[in-house]
């Protein structure tokens, strides 16, 4: 999904469709999260990620807005 320029946007990562690394959820206590990719070009050169480690949660709009202008600043970083 990343290296497809998806944003993957997790209210709960128990049951969601994408596997969430057991470390995450079991030493981090991850339980919901938003992953996104940074891309320069075509390639994917970093990734991303905002968790909440409370509660399960259905992101808000204004938050995955706020994820997708930090992954822009991120990636026009490293582009240089």
């Amino acid at each position: 999904m990343l290296r497809n320029n998806r944003v993957v946007v997790q209210s709960d990562v128990s049951r969601g469709d994408v596997k969430v690394a057991p470390e995450l959820s079991v030493r981090y206590g991850v339980v919901a999260q938003l992953v996104a990719p940074v891309l320069v070009g075509d390639e994917l050169i970093a990734i991303v990620s905002v968790h909440d480690t409370s509660r399960p949660r259905d992101w808000e709009e204004s938050e995955q807005e706020a994820l997708a202008d930090a992954v822009a600043r991120v990636a026009a970083v490293l582009a240089v």
